[in-house]
């Protein structure tokens, strides 16, 4: 019989503890359909239940079950609660990264997204090269002189840190890609300094193709993004927003900013992030510094920061496939099922669009999702042409 290694262990108890996330959880799932992984996978679980169970008559057949009935449970967590009822979830395992959603600094140094983007599409800022992101094995991205700059693997892009790519292009710190991810996908990047981005649907980053050069390692943001950013006390990491920027002293935090939101939100897990506006850099003792379990919200319509304690959860949820939301109101969970599913939400029913729910989903469809509202709120909807029509 096959033997698991190290690493199938390693990926096997991630899996078991909650702790897989994006693709990395996407790829886990794709080899547990192979009997042979499957049968690995249950031989592991057996013997990890028998070891917690710590008792001689086990039944192998009854304690994967056991795992199995335990894992469906949790699967059906979906609920909804209108306000000021509140549900009670658990906090979030600490993540080794950040997320950011964010919207660019300066809208004429990237192409527009208001065209829908259908493909994931990879190009240069200058518009000479385009190419639509396929499910391909092991493609590699060339440069005008034909050397390997990076290796696109099914839902993943890897950037190459050393070697050809800073010997291939002298002016290789002026190149800038952007990528772009439509609705409803998502799409993990590795930038040349070993930077790991899990980039959400509706996304769209430009970024240096090497930091080769730069004082600063700086990127452009729209969309949502979680960041695992790699450490360099020598070069801060900067992300550039139309309102904000952010600036990396720590590592984990989430930046989020729609073009059709009302406000944009930085939130704090874990180390420190500066926030400040207008200018460059951050500065000690005149910006905003956040501490861990804090967001500053920045009203776009005077500019006004105010800083708040949160529970991190709800922001970060979206890296293992949920939706979860406290105390949001209707319209603003709307905007998130129209990003999370592709579809285009209407609503005519005016007078629940401020109504307050909290709630969380994972595996739902849109139906159970609206169908789960209805058990809390009086409305009726309908489906036509991908659109989500909400009435009375």
């Amino acid at each position: 019989m096959k033997k698991a290694g190290v690493l199938e262990i390693n990926q096997i108890t991630k899996y078991l503890n909650g702790e897989l996330y994006g693709t990395e959880l996407s790829n886990f799932e794709a080899w547990l359909k192979d009997e042979a992984n499957y049968e690995l996978f249950k031989e592991y679980v057996v013997a990890d239940h028998y070891v917690n169970l710590s008792k001689s008559d086990f039944n192998d057949k009854d304690a994967f079950l056991s795992f199995l009935n335990e894992t469906q449970e949790k699967k059906k967590k979906a609920h909804v609660f209108r306000e000021p009822v509140r549900s009670i979830f658990k906090y979030a395992a600490i993540f080794v990264g950040l997320v950011f959603s964010a919207i660019f600094f300066y809208e004429d140094k990237i192409n527009s997204i208001e065209e829908k983007v259908v493909e994931v599409t990879l190009e240069m800022s200058d518009g000479s090269e385009k190419r639509v992101i396929t499910n391909d094995q092991d493609i590699k991205i060339l440069n005008k002189l034909g050397g390997t700059v990076a290796i696109q693997k099914n839902n993943e892009l890897t950037y190459k840190s050393k070697g050809l790519v800073d010997l291939e292009n002298k002016d290789l710190k002026e190149v800038y890609n952007i990528l772009k991810i439509p609705y409803g996908k998502q799409f993990k990047l590795v930038l040349a300094d070993g930077t790991e981005i899990q980039l959400n649907s509706g996304s769209t980053i430009k970024y240096p193709v090497s930091f080769a050069g730069k004082a600063i390692r700086r990127v452009e943001l729209e969309g949502e993004a979680f960041f695992n950013i790699a450490k360099n006390k020598e070069k801060p990491f900067v992300v550039v927003t139309d309102k904000i920027s952010t600036e990396v002293l720590g590592t984990q935090f989430n930046i989020s900013h729609y073009k059709n939101d009302s406000f944009s939100e930085v939130v704090l897990v874990e180390g420190s992030v500066g926030v400040f506006k207008g200018k460059e850099r951050f500065e000690i003792g005149k910006d905003i510094l956040l501490k861990p379990n804090q967001k500053v919200r920045l009203n776009r319509s005077n500019d006004e920061m105010e800083v708040f304690d949160i529970d991190v959860y709800e922001y970060i949820s979206w890296t293992r496939g949920s939706l979860v939301f406290y105390n949001k109101s209707f319209q603003d969970i709307m905007k998130k099922l129209e990003r999370h599913y592709d579809i285009k939400v209407t609503t005519v029913y005016k007078e629940i669009q401020e109504q307050k729910f909290t709630g969380e989903f994972d595996v739902e469809t849109v139906d159970q999702i609206m169908n789960t509202f209805q058990e809390n709120t009086m409305f009726n909807y309908m489906f036509k042409n991908n659109q989500l029509i909400i009435n009375k």
